[in-house]
This record gives structure tokens, C-alpha cells and sequence, in this order.
């Protein structure tokens, strides 16, 4: 029998059940203020780490490594405030922006050997996020720039904070799925 895929695998901080109700609050708000973008249906989280389709196996050493430098990561806070989105000259995706505490920033740094095999080297600075909207199709990006100041004023009103206590290797058995957290790392008190 064939070893399972795990697809779209990535790692991420898990946010707490308050900010994720908040997070689909504020979604249902901009769906109905701003009809028309593609709205993201993932599980709110701030990636840390953007992976590849990955074989079954390699989730053993990706926990294994995440459990090592966990501790990096006590007393780490992540605060969600203002609109953001990828690339200004032709977005493609609308969020959040998530200030990154250094404690982040160190469990990056630290794990990125252990994980570069498995992980994608980002082309892009590392930016934290919690993405709302997706936008592959030329009229979402219009109906984004079109709504760009109202989705600013919307987002301005968010100004949530939660402590980093879990981080996840995130994936979709089937590539048509909703990412989902697969394996949980709990930090130590």
C-alpha cells in the first residue's frame, strides 16, 4: 500500500477559541460589507512555517523538532491589528497583520535546519497574518480596491492579543480539503 500525502502541510500557531469566534465574526461582517472576494474557509492560525505535500513519515521529525525548541516559545504573545495584504501592486490575498513577538522569530531561526527539508524557503519576508480573503481572479482584486478603504476602516477596529500555547503541523488528507491541525505541540507552562 502506497504511503499516505499529507498536502498543502504547513506549521502554525493555533489560535485560541475566543479569537477564532471573533475571527469568523469580523469574516461575516466583510462578507456581507464586501460581496465578491474569495474568502478564505482555513482555520484562523499565524503560519510559522509553509511546507510542501509531504509523505506520512516526515511528521514524526517535523514533531519531534517542533518539541525540542517549544520552550522558545513561553511567554510569547502575538497581537492582530489594521488590514494587510500580499503583494500591493497585484493582491492576491487580504488579512490581518499579527505584530510577531521575538520569541517567533527565534523559534524560526532555530528551527529552519531541522525543517528545511521539509519546509519551503519563503520568497517573501516572513509576515504573519491571519487571512480573510483569497483573491486568484482579476474582478476579486477589483472588488478588493474598489472596498480597500471601507476593509481598513473595518479592519482598524480589531485589536485582538492571545498567548502563543500551541503550535501545529497543519494539513488536508485529500487536496480539495480545508487544512486542518494534524499534530499539536502544547507549550510548557
Amino acid at each position: 500500500m502506497p504511503e499516505k500525502i499529507i498536502y498543502d502541510c504547513f506549521i502554525g500557531v493555533l489560535v485560541p477559541d475566543d479569537v477564532a469566534i471573533a475571527y469568523e465574526r469580523f469574516k461575516n461582517k466583510v462578507r456581507q460589507a464586501v460581496p465578491g472576494l474569495g474568502y478564505s474557509q482555513d482555520a484562523p492560525r499565524i503560519t510559522v512555517w509553509n511546507s510542501v505535500d509531504i509523505r506520512e513519515r516526515s511528521l514524526e521529525p517535523m514533531q519531534n523538532t517542533l518539541e525540542r525548541h517549544r520552550e522558545m516559545l513561553r511567554g510569547a504573545s502575538i497581537m492582530v491589528s489594521g488590514l494587510g495584504y500580499l503583494l500591493p501592486d497585484n493582491p492576491f490575498m487580504a488579512y490581518l497583520e499579527a505584530r510577531v513577538p521575538p520569541q517567533l522569530v527565534d523559534f524560526r531561526t532555530a528551527t529552519r535546519a531541522d525543517l528545511s527539508t521539509f519546509c519551503r524557503d519563503e520568497r517573501l519576508e516572513y509576515h504573519p497574518h491571519l487571512r480573510f480573503a483569497f483573491m486568484p481572479r482579476q474582478e476579486q482584486k477589483r472588488t478588493f480596491r474598489r472596498n480597500e478603504q471601507k476593509l481598513r476602516e473595518m479592519c482598524a477596529g480589531i485589536n485582538w492579543s492571545f498567548p502563543v500555547t500551541q503550535v501545529a503541523i497543519w494539513g488536508k488528507d485529500q487536496a480539495n480539503q480545508t487544512a486542518r491541525p494534524i499534530r499539536t505541540i502544547t507549550l510548557l507552562k
